[in-house]
């Protein structure tokens, strides 16, 4: 099991803080209050490939348990929750 405060959550954060140029994105699916693991959403939610193969939406705590650990194509986005709600991409 990985860290919750994961080295590759912790840069992609510093990454987007530093990036202001970048076009917006946000996440367009509705979002149920936890993820596809039970555990609740607070202000950072990954839609990743997880370590069984099919993708999931999940958060730091399950990714770290069921993630591949990378974001990227293929691999997974990083979004964190905004004061409006919606949840921008950061990462991947």
């Amino acid at each position: 099991m990985r860290d919750l405060n994961s080295k590759a959550i912790q840069n992609a954060i510093h990454d987007w803080a530093m990036d202001t140029w970048t076009k917006k994105v946000y996440w367009q699916s509705p979002l149920n209050d936890v993820d596809d693991f039970g555990d609740r959403f607070a202000d950072t939610m990954i839609d990743g490939k997880t370590n069984m193969g099919p993708w999931a939406n999940m958060t730091p705590r399950s990714w770290a348990m069921h993630g591949v650990g990378q974001f990227g194509v293929g691999l997974g986005q990083l979004y964190r929750k905004q004061t409006d709600g919606r949840w921008l991409k950061i990462k991947g």
